[in-house]
């Protein structure tokens, strides 16, 4: 992998009435005169533009007093870099103006502000250059010393420094997987032409290329093994790195915009559980699926949103249906069903033979949330439901 540097960035001309000649005639922006003047959406346009890995929360994407603190803090310093043309085309919405000192790609890892996040400009530019950079170059061992330094000056790594050595990690692991790929395809290309060298009646001349075949095959079966076992070394390296840092003391990984006063709270209160387990209701109906079952709920669902326009859901925003009778609820389609048993009933894991059978959700649908008789079976227990015939009990739910 390879570092990327930033030459050019695209500006509204807007802009261009903020800026003024330097002591030496060349041309500027005026940051603090932008700012006096510029709206709330100019300021975060602008710094969505230079950096467009920079995710805002809804309310940061409204509070002026913080997107004035980002802008002062990491893109002022941007803007006096800026070579401003001198010439545009007329009508034009934005211009491209090139870096005088070209950058490496700051914030190529996606960060979330939200309000009261603390942004220390130093700080990120310090990761960037010292670890982000070798981790995308594949030189874990100098990012790690860099690392050690880095947690000294700053005393803890937070969340998104973390999440960008997993994303190391998983970077390394795909690199194995590709390796893997190379030597099972050196195995398979060197048993092929022993297969061919077992036939009798093969011609000296072609038995004589196949054994140059199988020897050359052998040779880049050892270069590929090689590079296999360097891979599988610095995986285990950056997987050391990774869990190292993510096992430090909970005061050494603090996030910028969290508090220890925040972390303290009792966690808990039976009820306080529970309504995390509803929140999390979307997070909960993807658990216990594997890869390939995942993707078949995902083409199924993209095929029913193809036909019918549906609104992404996202954890906690999914309202509690109403509790509708046997006969409405059987009309209902699988996936209608299974949300009123996650909304209802958040402690029931369903497997996919379960979700996708209409029969099987309207008997839990009865059994947990219909038969009030037994209020215990919504009362904080957990139940693995597994298709009938896993457990060979025919007729003892009613399909």
């Amino acid at each position: 992998m390879s570092s990327t540097f930033r030459t050019n960035v695209f500006l509204p001309t807007s802009i261009l009435k903020f800026v003024v000649k330097d002591d030496d005639d060349s041309q500027k922006i005026d940051c603090k005169r932008f700012l006096s003047q510029a709206y709330t959406s100019q300021v975060l346009e602008i710094i969505c533009l230079l950096y467009p890995y920079v995710k805002f929360s809804d309310e940061a994407r409204d509070d002026h007093v913080l997107l004035k603190k980002i802008f002062l803090e990491i893109v002022a310093p941007q803007l006096s870099t800026l070579i401003i043309p001198t010439a545009l085309k007329p009508d034009q919405d934005y211009f491209q103006a090139s870096i005088n000192i070209p950058a490496f790609g700051t914030y190529e890892f996606e960060m979330l502000i939200t309000p009261g996040i603390e942004i220390n400009a130093h700080r990120i530019s310090e990761f960037n250059y010292l670890i982000l950079c070798y981790l995308r170059n594949g030189q874990h061992r100098i990012a790690a010393h860099n690392l050690t330094g880095f947690v000294k000056t700053y005393k803890y790594l937070n969340k998104i420094e973390l999440s960008t050595l997993d994303s190391a990690y998983q970077d390394t692991l795909e690199g194995l997987h590709e390796a893997v790929g190379f030597v099972q395809s050196s195995h398979h290309d060197i048993e092929g032409i022993g297969f061919l060298l077992s036939e009798s009646e093969l011609s000296p001349s072609h038995r004589q290329g196949l054994q140059l075949c199988l020897e050359r095959g052998k040779e880049k079966l050892k270069s590929c093994q090689e590079i296999f076992e360097r891979i599988v070394a610095d995986v285990g390296f950056v997987q050391a790195l990774v869990d190292y840092y993510q096992k430090l003391p909970l005061t050494s990984r603090i996030d910028d915009m969290e508090t220890l006063s925040a972390s303290s709270k009792p966690i808990f209160k039976f009820n306080g559980m529970r309504e995390g387990l509803m929140k999390s209701v979307d997070k909960m109906m993807s658990r216990g699926f594997n890869k390939k079952q995942l993707v078949k709920l995902q083409q199924n669902v993209k095929k029913q949103s193809d036909n019918k326009p549906n609104t992404p859901t996202r954890p906690g925003n999914l309202s509690r249906p109403r509790i509708c009778l046997l006969e409405e609820m059987s009309k209902k389609d699988c996936d209608t069903i299974r949300q009123a048993l996650h909304c209802h009933c958040p402690q029931l894991w369903i497997p996919i033979k379960v979700a996708t059978s209409q029969p099987m959700l309207l008997s839990l649908y009865k059994a947990f949330i219909l038969y009030e008789e037994e209020p215990n079976l919504r009362r904080g227990v957990h139940y693995d439901i597994f298709p009938i015939n896993a457990l060979n009990l025919d007729g003892y739910i009613d399909v």
